[in-house]
């Protein structure tokens, strides 16, 4: 990296709130829960908010959002800082992450949406290999129900290749 002078970046303070509502949390479960703009991308990357497990399975967390779409979806707890990262594979996800759900929010008022996270009861296992046979790690693979009126299944693979997804059936 350069270092780079002269820049200036704008902030803007939100003046609205989103809450969300999330029910079925699993037992020892981080989630996050995101938000972004698909038609306003001067709002910035992405609103992150982080639910840490606190004994509860129904959790509530306010976004700050400004007026216009948003696109808001809930899922594992992720690290935000690569210097904290760790060589350890995530643990598959004993849920089912729901589809993100949009919201126009326009003026003053109450703006609310409800996820709720399905447990998994089966799993896919798999192999991730090259042409060759090789295995290939840290492929990110997901599943989605032909039906697709749930969440997805997503995993990371192994070191072998390997990778195990919980969904449900």
């Amino acid at each position: 990296g350069q270092n780079v002078t002269g820049v200036n970046f704008a902030l803007r303070s939100a003046n609205r709130t989103v809450t969300i509502n999330i029910a079925g949390n699993p037992s020892n479960t981080n989630l996050d829960v995101f938000a972004s703009s698909p038609t306003n991308p001067e709002f910035g990357g992405q609103n992150i908010r982080e639910l840490l497990w606190n004994g509860n399975s129904n959790r509530t967390v306010n976004l700050p959002t400004l007026d216009g779409l948003w696109e808001i979806g809930t899922g594992p707890w992720m690290p935000k800082d690569p210097a904290i990262g760790t060589s350890q594979m995530p643990p598959p996800l004993n849920f089912i992450i729901p589809r993100p759900q949009q919201i126009q929010i326009s003026g003053s008022g109450t703006y609310t949406l409800n996820f709720t996270l399905l447990s998994a009861n089966s799993f896919i296992k798999g192999k991730v290999e090259d042409g060759s046979g090789n295995p290939i790690p840290n492929v990110f693979v997901d599943a989605r129900a032909a039906a697709a009126t749930s969440g997805a299944a997503s995993g990371q693979s192994r070191n072998d290749g390997t990778f195990e997804l919980h969904v449900r059936t």
